[in-house]
């Protein structure tokens, strides 16, 4: 793993936790992600990472780094968990599914806190924009320019 230098910094895992519970309880932003998450495949966390960082004025200097250990949690964790749990809706096992991919979205989440480095940017859309335009490069999305940037701004108007 790649160590921070002096420009760069780390995230506090649980101030980040807590800015993405604050915004799945905002309905409008909760739909938006979930939709770009069956239509595109994205990890919400990621998405929701590059909000956070882009609001705190913070670049994320290592996406690389960031997209595999994504792909990995998707793979492996929290697309069979998404799936097991859709699986026993209207059971009585539904709430302890949910409980489970929750604590795999937290487990998601620190790895992608233990591994990110920021450096100092500007606090803004463009940011959001520029960095989610990347990740969906990174998955293969053939989507206009465009859908990044309707996307950004769905969620950073949120």
């Amino acid at each position: 793993m790649k160590m921070p230098t002096k420009e760069q910094m780390t995230l506090n895992k649980d101030e980040f936790w807590s800015f993405s519970n604050a915004k799945w309880q905002r309905e409008e932003l909760a739909n938006a992600l979930i939709a770009a998450q069956e239509l595109y495949r994205v990890d919400c966390n990621l998405v929701l990472l590059f909000l956070y960082a882009a609001q705190q004025g913070l670049i994320i200097d290592n996406c690389d780094a960031l997209y595999e250990c994504s792909s990995a949690h998707q793979r492996s964790r929290l697309r069979p968990l998404r799936q097991a749990r859709k699986g026993f809706a209207e059971t009585s096992l539904y709430n302890q599914a949910k409980e489970l991919e929750l604590a795999a979205e937290k487990f998601a989440q620190d790895d992608y806190c233990r591994i990110a480095l920021f450096e100092k940017g500007r606090a803004d859309k463009f940011t959001f924009v520029e960095q989610l335009s990347d990740y969906l490069a990174y998955l293969s999305i053939l989507a206009p320019a465009s859908t990044a940037v309707e996307l950004a701004s769905e969620i950073w108007d949120r």
